[in-house]
């Protein structure tokens, strides 16, 4: 059969160049294996809902939508009064809430905080998911007084309880209480969103548990929980959407806040993460590197084309041998087609084993928030696989194909040699131009998030955040926390006091992580003029706080042994942009602000530098510092800064926890950290973009340097005969020399100027991405082009001195 004899020739071909055939499938298998990653990671994180969820196009989340100060946001925390008032929207077959919570496991050295979610009853239903093994709660077990359940995520109940069938009905202790294991969830199941889920706790009884029953009051104007609804049978979102808003603003004129009443809305948001409103920076970053792997594939494909061209001018006597004895022109294009295919499938294979090795890293780097469980193997990616190297192969082989299509028989059978053929291939120039260029594309993508990432490191926060700890203590059960001011005081002299420590402070709050914003006013109780960022935010501190994270005061006086005593007027420090916006003309100090709801001043004693508080590219911020002795009452210690000295004599995190928990037995469980563990999420879209870029830019680069070498090889060695003859009249090592690098460079510059003004174009969709970084940045290009330059000149060289060593008699003789 002709199919089957195509075949036979094709493993035959694969068999005769085993190292043109694993060149082939290797150069395949790294453009195929970048897409498969990419694919799995973009698939899994973005594109698909959640696992285990029936019908999740009628699940959704809902999300508040408001205008504050000029400044639109978008959230998907409600208050709980809001939770209770839809459920009476009349659009909705269930709603759910959920809460994301961290408690603690254990007791000193062994304890761990859990990744929790506390859930009402009504959740699973919800989103249609069925348990693994056991069963879910039930609205009984969700009261406030019931007995305390729980349901383990199939991860935990293998990591932790070894898969033990005998699991249902042992007790796991989750805060001050014993829960007694109910049910497992399937694998995968994270619920509707994708981080990692340890534990699922009855929402109700959970709160009470956790000493968190104050957050359920109806009243209260604090958004903290989501909201997840699953729609009813044939009613539009829209509509749904409507009736949802609706509700939210008759609580709002119902607790007396109609100013913003108009200004809020409800929408309902899809499971899908990339198509939500607050899809996060990595998420356009992701999308990015998914078309950047596909430049990868393309290069790989010139290269791999480009490698065919020149074996099938080598092939060029045989093929016109099979021509003449009657083998017919579309049974040869097959034959290409079907090793172009058989490398390709090589390739994928490989592919995939690089996805399942790479795919671990890259997902790490990618989306460290999201639950990997399943895998990155998957039906869904290997048909991918499957399909990219069935593109790669058609791609890699149609320049061959046509250039067997018309071949010229006379001409092959009359060169001894069989490699006869025009001095320039126009399709091999075009398919070098084209992988230098997207290699240049790529690499100044890299270059412009590299630069980015340069800026942000060289960004002045306002502190040092170098040999910093930070300390995160937990009470015991009990412990009421607003009463651990002297407990705290006292283990801030305990760390001060300790080797390798030049200072501690403790405060309420950290940055990157959250704020309290206060409503102040004038002495005259005038508002305070406002900024797009909101506030004023406050950081209530305690102890040496601006020496230990290096926070210049630049007018006034840091706190003092006064500012700790709650019979003296409060005293607070304000940034140097509070200052300036509340007082432009006049001397900050000494000034009075209230807290609004209150007679008592509190008297501004210093101007503190201005500080990064919650985003690298924030605005203008107006921020004050309050003494945690002077406002213990509402917001205790939570937080212990330690300024530790240089390694070897500074003692490590992990040390510093210990100390503290042994140094007094109410400490439950210590969370060690350094400061640099706050920053990293910020900067995790810059490091991304620059390391994908860059490691894809540069495996690029590779590609199309091993292409051109390969090209410029065989150019050598075709033109052998006439660079001897050219020798032997005369022509010195230089000119011959210069002959090949010419047509190197000139490959090479076009490539460049091509890839530079592509890179011009596409450069300005990455302005977002981009932290105070041009997107055409010269510097960046220039650098781009010079490494460019330099790999197709390395790449030449090789190629230039066999031909300029070529001994000319040795050559003519052979002829």
């Amino acid at each position: 059969m002709p199919f089957a004899e195509t075949l036979r020739d094709s493993f035959r071909q694969l068999r005769r160049h085993p190292f043109f055939s694993a060149g082939v499938a290797l150069t395949l298998a790294l453009g195929i294996g970048v897409n498969a990653v990419m694919f799995g990671i973009v698939d899994r994180a973005l594109l698909s809902p959640p696992m285990h969820i029936s019908d999740p196009h009628q699940v959704k989340v809902l999300y508040r939508h408001q205008v504050n100060q000029g400044r639109t946001s978008a959230g998907d925390e409600l208050t709980y009064g809001n939770y209770l008032a839809q459920q009476d929207n009349s659009a909705f077959e269930r709603v759910a809430i959920q809460v994301a919570r961290e408690p603690l496991s254990g007791h000193g050295d062994s304890a761990r905080r859990l990744q929790a979610r506390l859930v009402s009853a009504s959740f699973f239903p919800t989103l249609g998911v069925e348990p693994y093994r056991g069963r879910f709660f039930s609205p009984e077990e969700d009261a406030e007084d019931s007995e305390p359940v729980v349901v383990l995520s199939h991860s935990m109940w293998m990591s932790d309880f070894a898969g033990d069938p005998a699991v249902l009905g042992r007790k796991l202790e989750v805060g001050s209480l014993e829960y007694a294991v109910i049910g497992i969830t399937p694998p995968g199941f994270t619920g509707f969103e994708l981080a990692p889920v340890d534990v699922w706790l009855p929402f109700g009884r959970a709160m009470r548990g956790l000493d968190w029953e104050r957050w359920l009051d109806p009243e209260a104007p604090w958004s903290w929980a989501q909201t997840v609804v699953r729609l009813r049978p044939g009613v539009s979102l829209q509509a749904a959407e409507a009736e949802a808003t609706a509700i939210l603003r008759r609580a709002d004129e119902r607790l007396a806040r109609p100013p913003r009443s108009q200004q809020r809305r409800i929408s309902l948001q899809p499971l899908t993460p990339a198509l939500r409103v607050d899809a996060p920076p990595e998420t356009e970053v992701a999308f990015w590197l998914a078309a950047v792997s596909l430049l990868v594939l393309l290069i790989a494909c010139a290269n791999v084309a480009n490698l065919f061209l020149v074996r099938g001018l080598r092939r060029r006597r045989e093929i016109a041998l099979r021509l003449t004895l009657g083998m017919g022109r579309l049974r040869l294009l097959g034959q290409i087609l079907s090793e172009s295919l058989l490398m390709a499938l090589l390739g994928c294979a490989a592919a995939l084993g690089l996805a399942y090795w790479a795919g671990h890293l890259t997902r790490s780097l990618l989306f460290p928030q999201v639950d990997w469980s399943p895998g990155l193997l998957n039906p869904r990616l290997t048909v991918f696989s499957l399909a990219l190297a069935l593109l790669a192969a058609v791609l890699a082989s149609l320049p061959a194909a046509f250039q067997a299509r018309g071949r010229d028989l006379t001409e092959p059978l009359k060169s001894s040699s069989g490699t006869a053929s025009p001095s320039r291939s126009p399709a091999r120039s075009l398919l070098l131009v084209a992988q230098t260029a997207l290699s240049v594309l790529l690499l100044a993508g890299a270059g412009l998030f590299l630069h980015s990432l340069s800026q942000v490191e060289a960004l002045d926060l306002g502190y040092r955040t170098d040999n910093i700890v930070l300390l995160t203590p937990e009470l015991e059960s009990g412990v009421d926390r607003l009463k651990s001011v002297p407990l705290f005081q006292q283990a801030l002299e305990f760390l001060t006091a300790q080797p390798g420590v030049e200072s501690a402070a403790a405060a309420w709050t950290v940055p990157f992580v959250g704020g309290i914003s206060y409503q102040l006013t004038y002495q005259d109780g005038s508002p305070l003029p406002r900024l797009p960022t909101g506030g004023p935010w406050s950081v209530a501190v305690m102890g040496d706080y601006f020496s230990t994270m290096d926070v210049e005061i630049l007018r006034g006086r840091a706190f003092n042994h006064n500012d700790q005593r709650n019979d003296v007027p409060p005293s607070i420090i304000v940034s140097r942009t509070m200052a300036d916006v509340l007082w432009p003309q006049e001397d900050p100090l000494g000034q009075c602000l209230k807290f609004q709801g209150t007679d008592f001043c509190a008297y501004v004693v210093g101007v503190a530098q201005d500080v990064t508080r919650r985003e690298f590219a924030e605005g203008p911020t107006l921020l004050f510092y309050m003494s945690l002795a002077q406002v213990a009452q509402g917001y205790p210690p939570r937080h212990f800064y330690v300024r530790t000295r240089r390694p070897p004599s500074a003692p490590g995190p992990q040390d510093l926890g210990r100390l503290l928990l042994g140094m007094d037995s109410r400490f439950r469980y210590v969370e060690a950290r350094t400061f640099r563990h706050l920053t990293a999420p910020e900067k995790r879209a810059w490091n991304l973009g620059a390391t994908l870029f860059t490691l894809f830019g540069l495996l690029a680069l590779a590609v199309a340097a091993v292409g051109l070498y390969s090209v410029l090889a065989f150019e050598a060695a075709r033109r052998r005969r006439e660079m001897s003859i050219r020798s032997a009249l005369g022509a010195t090592l230089r000119h011959l020399a210069w002959l090949m690098l010419s047509r190197s460079l000139r490959l090479s510059l076009a490539g460049i100027v091509l890839g530079l003004t592509l890179a011009a174009v596409l450069a300005p969709n990455l302005s977002d991405l981009l932290f105070k970084t041009s997107p055409h940045q010269p510097l960046v290009y220039a650098m781009t082009a010079l490494v460019i330059l330099s790999i197709s000149l390395l790449a030449s060289l090789l190629p230039t001195y066999r031909t300029s060593k070529t001994n000319p008699s040795a050559t003519l003789k052979a002829e």
